[in-house]
């Protein structure tokens, strides 16, 4: 069978069960299918899927496993998926103390939730942006795109799981320590003021940035 169809059982299974156990020889590709069936089922569980391993070893494993994912979405072309396993990679990279690279995979998965008009994604993404801008030592552009995001969430019925908010809240605390008060308070409410599309835009310009131009750029715009 091919990966899509070996993955169709335990998707089933998953909708009739809250426990799913596989089972199997070592290195007969266990974790590789429960790491697809997630990518696959994701966007229906709106506290979110996750990966609890025993070791950092789990996090490498784990990063090889959603790019063979990767490589099965974009052949199969199901937007949805190919979105969330991008998203995956990103806060992957991130855990592992990579903001360059969680934030090309953030800017490649955030045009995808928005031509999709997915709100979820939209908001996962502009979260974790605001955690990578942070982790970049862009801290102004955080704190806006961290209350962009407040603000959506504030706007409609989807919420971030509260394990989210306890790590984009982690990050936030980073930016608001690296500025005065009067600065972090004025980015954080001029990203209340940021439309979806103009916080995604910003998101999308803004996170591969420098983190000196880039806050160096909002400053000098600041009225």
């Amino acid at each position: 069978m091919i990966e899509h169809d070996r993955v169709k059982p335990q998707q089933r299974l998953l909708t009739a069960s809250r426990l799913v156990t596989l089972t199997g020889a070592g290195g007969s590709g266990k974790t590789r299918l429960a790491l697809q069936a997630a990518a696959q089922v994701q966007a229906s569980y709106p506290d979110g899927v996750y990966l609890i391993g025993q070791a950092l070893g789990d996090l490498t494993t784990a990063r090889n496993l959603f790019h063979e994912t990767l490589s099965l979405r974009k052949r199969v072309g199901e937007s949805g998926p190919i979105a969330w396993t991008l998203y995956s990679l990103a806060v992957l990279a991130l855990d592992e103390d990579d903001p360059t690279i969680a934030a090309r995979f953030v800017v490649e998965s955030l045009p995808v939730f928005q031509s999709m008009a997915d709100g979820y994604g939209v908001l996962h993404g502009l979260s974790l942006a605001s955690c990578v801008a942070a982790a970049r030592g862009a801290a102004v552009q955080a704190l806006r795109l961290g209350a962009a995001a407040v603000a959506l969430g504030e706007t409609t019925t989807v919420r971030l799981p509260l394990v989210y908010h306890e790590r984009v809240d982690q990050w936030l605390g980073r930016a608001r320590a690296g500025l005065s008060t009067e600065l972090a308070e004025s980015a954080w409410n001029r990203g209340r003021t940021l439309s979806r599309d103009a916080a995604i835009a910003e998101a999308l310009v803004g996170v591969q940035a420098t983190s000196d131009a880039s806050d160096a750029a909002h400053e000098t715009s600041a009225p």
